[in-house]
Formats: structure tokens, sequence, C-alpha cells
């Protein structure tokens, strides 16, 4: 880390008393020790992740990390793993630092409630417990329970990206109406001579925005950025398209979106209540664009670092999401009353139908397409970490 970009978060950070990390079976052990050798660098501390409170919530019965191993595992870097394996003239260990963490274990279930069958199948689905009346529940909730219609509009989720672009794409032509096509603009410094990638799936470099975002009126969406987190505009909230709103010269200005959580968006309807008072039947929200920074990566032996220099990227922060991957809804709440398709697939990733079977609030949103028992699998490794954390729960009780 270069000085300019650490004096940078040391201003930055300088009142951070507590450090929230969520998510954490997607996190890597790697990316988890260099947390902590960045925050001992940030607070001039040789304290544990820099003398900070840390903060980590997830379930490790959930996703791994995308290219890295989970963060119980041994560390792929050599300095990390040198790290791990210290200890102290005693002998001690001193350098795990998963195993001086204080765990704690929440067993209160908000999203499905206490109680219900559909929380305690899915308990059991979680841990590979699944009984034969289970199977057989799943196996009820046919897709073709669904009509037509009900299936174009429910969300479904796949573990292949190809199919979730596959899936928008189809269901976006055969919406009626006008096709908007909304270019990313960016600010780049000149003396980088730096071009934005896109990826096979339109996404600009390593980020969740597209380059060129399609759209119409009554397409499905979803959140991509964090606008206003008290106001639930978060990524992962999911809505639909009830009007673009364009400027002048044409170009979109405003999305009004009407999102399947109730509660999401109304502040942002209240600063704009001359526009959101045409859609309030309907509850809708205005969207606008938003202008983030990126670090601008290197190329050559380098890539996959960055350097000082920053560029800035101007898009609205809604991807089209009448379907979505597995990956993409962990920590999503699937609302009471959206429907959820959730396909299986012969390689699908252990601990991933949990995950797109557990988004969803009540079973009667849930359906089920070429599912297979076997796709329910569950990560042996993190099964016994999910037993060892709970013998080491402070709050047993």
């Amino acid at each position: 880390m270069g000085k300019e970009k650490l004096d940078f978060l040391k201003k930055e950070l300088e009142d951070a008393e507590v450090v929230i990390v969520d998510e954490i079976s997607m996190i890597s052990v790697d990316h988890f020790y260099d947390l902590h050798k960045r925050l001992r660098k940030i607070f001039d501390l040789e304290d544990d992740f820099g003398g900070r409170a840390l903060l980590m919530v997830g379930d490790i019965l959930q996703l791994p990390p995308v290219q890295g191993r989970a963060i119980y595992s041994k560390p792929k870097g050599s300095q990390n793993s040198v790290w791990q394996s210290m200890k102290d003239k005693d002998q001690n260990p001193v350098g795990d630092l998963w195993k001086k963490l204080n765990v704690a274990v929440l067993k209160t279930n908000f999203r499905q409630g206490e109680g219900d069958p559909w929380t305690e199948l899915l308990n059991r689905v979680r841990i590979g417990a699944q009984t034969k009346d289970d199977i057989k529940v799943l196996k009820s909730r046919k897709h073709t329970l669904l009509e037509k219609k009900q299936y174009k509009k429910a969300l479904h989720l796949f573990y292949r990206n190809i199919d979730v672009y596959n899936h928008n794409n189809n269901l976006l032509n055969s919406l009626p109406g006008n096709f908007f096509v909304i270019k990313a603009k960016f600010n780049i410094p000149r003396a980088s001579a730096y071009t934005p990638t896109v990826n096979d799936h339109g996404l600009i470099d390593s980020t969740n925005f597209s380059m060129n975002l399609e759209l119409k009126v009554g397409a499905r969406v979803m959140m991509i950025y964090y606008v206003c987190i008290s106001d639930k505009l978060v990524n992962g909230q999911f809505g639909t398209v009830l009007d673009i709103i364009a400027d002048k010269e044409g170009e979109p200005e405003a999305i009004i979106v009407s999102f399947d959580d109730p509660e999401a968006g109304i502040e942002q309807q209240r600063q704009f209540k001359s526009i959101s008072d045409r859609y309030s039947d309907q509850r809708g929200c205005p969207i606008y664009k938003e202008s983030p920074e990126f670090s601008i990566g290197l190329k050559g032996k380098n890539q996959g670092k960055t350097h000082g220099a920053k560029y800035k990227l101007t898009q609205f922060p809604l991807r089209l999401a009448f379907a979505a991957t597995g990956h993409k809804v962990q920590g999503v709440d699937i609302k009471r009353g959206t429907d959820v398709v959730v396909h299986g697939y012969d390689r699908i990733p252990k601990n991933l139908m949990y995950v797109m079977l557990s988004r969803a609030q009540a079973l009667e949103n849930v359906f089920l397409e070429d599912f297979d028992p076997n796709h329910i699998k569950v990560d042996e490794n993190a099964l016994k970490q999910d037993g060892e954390l709970d013998s080491r729960s402070i709050n047993h009780f």
C-alpha cells in the first residue's frame, strides 16, 4: 500500500472503533489476514486488527469464497501461512486469528420465523440432514404449479451466469414498449490512459455496474449499490420498473421502481415527492444515477492490484433481475408473496441449493425446476467448523 493511500485511509478511518465484516463464508482466509495487516498499518498498532473491535457476521454453511480458501483454512499466501502458525515463547498459538475470535451463535430465525415447518425443513437441509418427508415436500413444489404469467413474473435463481443472462434477455425482449439502453459515463484522469474493461455479462471491471443498462417498463430489476442503508435502498433489493423519465435531451434521468419491500425507498419518495406522487398508488420510487469512484487497476505482472489514481463511473445502480445467480442473492430476503423458481443443475456446488431455497420467507412462494435430491450437498469441512463454533459459543443458555 502506497504512502499516499495509507495517509488517506488513516484520515478517513481515524475515528473508527468497530470494523464489521458481513457474509463471512465468502471471505477467504487470505483476505482475512490481509485485513488484519492493513488495519495494523492504518492505526499504527501491533494489536490484532489494529486494536479495533472486529464484528464478523454470517453462516459458514453458506457459499465459500470465489477462488479462495475458506476463512478457517490454511492461507495460500506464504506470509499469511507463517503468520497463522506463529506461537509465543510457551508454544501457545497466537497467530491463528480465526481461533482467537469470541463466538456467539445466534439461534433466532428472523427471515422465515421460529416454529414454522419451512424453517425446520431448511434447518435440516442446511446440515444435510433432510428427511424423506422433506424431499417429498420439495418435490411437490414443481414449477408447473405456476401459471405462465406467474412463472414469468417469478424470480428465477440459477447456478450459472449464462442461464441468468439468457433468461433475463428472453423476458426483457418479450415485454412490449420502448427499449432503453443507458450507457455508463466515465471521468478518467487523462494521465492514466486507462480504459475500463467489460466482462462477458456486460459489467464494468470488477464492479456490479452495467456498461449498457438495457431496460423496458415492466422489467424486473435489482439494486446493485448501497444508495441509502437506512432507507433500505441497498444491494439486493428487488423491484419492478414502472416508468423511465427522460430529460429534455431524451436522456434517462430517473427510473421509477416499485420495490417488493414496501419499506424500501420511503424517504426517497418523500424527498422527490413531486415525482413519486404520480406513482403513489404503486409505491413508485425514483432512482437516480450514482457516481462512485473506483481505483484504477494495474496491468501485466501487477494485475489485480491498484495504484492511487481513481476514476468516476456514472450509471444507474440497477441491474436486470428477472433472474439472478445463487451467489448474487446470498444475504437477500425474498419477501413473502414474491414467487421464486429455484433451478437445479447437475454440477451444482455444495451449500448452494440451501442458499437458494432459504432466501424465501415462505414455502408457498418456492417452486423448483430440474430438481434432484442429490443437488442438496453440504461441505463437510464447513459442517465440522460449524460444530466447533457452536462448542465455542459464549452464549450457551
